[in-house]
């Protein structure tokens, strides 16, 4: 314990801006990033094996041995150079890479200093690139590449690094930034591998966040159960963010952490939790017992559907609401499985309207009457509709219209003022018959499992909020009676 703690004491001392092997006056514009990320624990930064090991693939390439991480803020683009550093710093890497060196080019600071100062700051730019390009075993990491096309010097700079074989870029964006920015520049972005980080699988987040959830648990003296992080993983998507998971997740927990200790009390709990959410619980105090019933039915409905249709594979429900949150007045979220559906047929598309209508029939079965269906309905006509004209105009799956041909192409509904209006006829007909055929299956569905209907409504009546664990443990007491 004792020589422990006197390595942490040497590596509080180290000077960031001389202990590398960058010269100091290319501070702070470019810096080494082995001496700060060695006083960072990086072991608590878990997964994303695939990804690091397609980055080290594109370093051992001979030309273009360049990289740009692309994903959405808070998906861990720079945890996960962290934690690629860390694994050269102790030698968990191939052995070609033992001695690799990770330098930072501030690119943020460089135009900021461009504006104010260009000739000089263009003279250290000019140099930073002649040391680069001479140098063996360095990686430049960018983050916000993309701002290398804000200044002509600048890009023109990056031009002649993209294209030296001895340098590795490791950049990193937002699909939107990267592809905005470099829209023209298409020469210099050809020989950028672009490595997409996507939001993982909620299944996934926790095995990722545990041990910083332990730091955050110790940081603020409150502890959180396991199943309330899960919880909060599952119904993270109703949180209006501009963050990604597992940041989205990391943040809300410290929320709610936060919430408890200025309560004073120890363990965080869901009301905790859902104080940090976008739900407008101010409406729904205001709502009837009868409003909120119909709401219960209504999402219950659709995540009945949802799971109980053996044509669909790939949605999977991760929580339901009955409290409003942004325009709805309750909320279903889903989580999409590509990889889980073997086949898109016509069954599997009338299954996927069946479930946009089940709110609404399940509506029905409650109120025993069509008069009082709620506007919570009107999005999920517009998907059910989209959907069925889609199987019609552009997937050319009904034998006596558009059969094997699509009749708007893709995105493009400028066409439909150019076909006939007998054609427009059979279109029409065509989807109010996949609708139909979408509604009876939903009302096949719940009164098949009416018992559950009325069990998850009453449900989430008591506790406004179920996640996928409530879901499945309910699912499990109905069919056991």
């Amino acid at each position: 314990m004792k020589k422990l703690n006197i390595i942490k004491k040497e590596r509080k001392t180290i000077n960031y801006a001389t202990a590398n092997v960058v010269p100091q006056k290319f501070f702070p514009y470019l810096y080494d990033l082995n001496p700060i990320y060695a006083t960072v624990d990086s072991s608590v930064i878990l997964g994303r094996d695939k990804e690091i090991n397609r980055i080290c693939n594109c370093f051992f390439k001979s030309k273009r041995a360049n990289a740009v991480l692309v994903g959405e803020h808070g998906v861990g683009k720079t945890a996960i150079v962290q934690k690629l550093v860390d694994n050269v710093i102790h030698k968990r890497c191939p052995k070609e890479m033992y001695d690799f060196h990770f330098l930072a080019l501030n690119v943020e600071a460089i135009v900021a200093d461009i504006v104010r100062k260009s000739d000089k700051v263009n003279n250290i730019l000019a140099k930073i690139v002649e040391f680069v390009s001479n140098a063996t075993n360095l990686v430049i990491v960018i983050d916000q590449i993309q701002l290398i096309q804000a200044d002509y010097y600048l890009s023109y700079k990056f031009a002649t690094l993209v294209r030296n074989p001895r340098v590795k870029i490791l950049g990193i964006s937002t699909e939107e930034e990267f592809y905005s920015y470099f829209e023209l520049d298409k020469k210099t972005r050809s020989r950028l591998e672009v490595i997409p980080i996507l939001e993982p699988k909620p299944n996934r987040i926790y095995p990722m966040i545990k041990k910083i959830v332990a730091g955050l648990e110790n940081a603020h003296r409150v502890t959180i159960d396991k199943n309330i992080v899960k919880y909060i993983i599952n119904v993270s998507s109703a949180i209006s963010s501009e963050l990604c998971n597992p940041e989205l997740t990391l943040d809300i927990i410290e929320k709610s952490m936060i919430v408890a200790r200025r309560k004073h009390r120890k363990e965080v709990t869901r009301k905790d939790v859902n104080s940090n959410f976008n739900f407008n619980y101010e409406l729904y105090s205001k709502m009837s017992k009868e409003d909120k019933k119909i709401t219960a039915y209504h999402e219950a409905g659709h995540f009945i559907v949802s799971k109980m249709s053996e044509n669909i594979k790939n949605i999977k429900t991760t929580a339901i609401t009955i409290v409003p949150a942004e325009d709805f007045l309750g909320a279903t979220m889903f989580e999409f499985e590509p990889e889980k559906q073997e086949s898109c047929d016509v069954q599997y598309y009338i299954d996927n309207i069946a479930v946009d209508l089940a709110g609404r029939e399940a509506e029905i079965i409650f109120t025993n009457s069509e008069k009082h269906l709620t506007s919570g309905a009107y999005q999920d006509l517009i998907s059910a509709t989209q959907t069925a004209r889609d199987i019609v105009t552009s997937y050319g799956m009904i034998d006596n219209v558009g059969h094997n041909m699509s009749y708007l192409g893709i995105e493009d509904f400028t066409n439909i003022s150019l076909l006939s209006e007998n054609i427009k006829n059979e279109i029409n007909s065509a989807v109010e018959k996949l609708i139909l055929d979408a509604e009876n299956r939903a009302k096949e569905i719940l009164n098949e499992h009416k018992p559950l209907l009325e069990r998850l409504a009453k449900e989430l009546m008591s506790n406004e909020i179920l996640d996928e664990s409530d879901l499945e443990r309910i699912c499990r007491e109905v069919e056991g009676k």
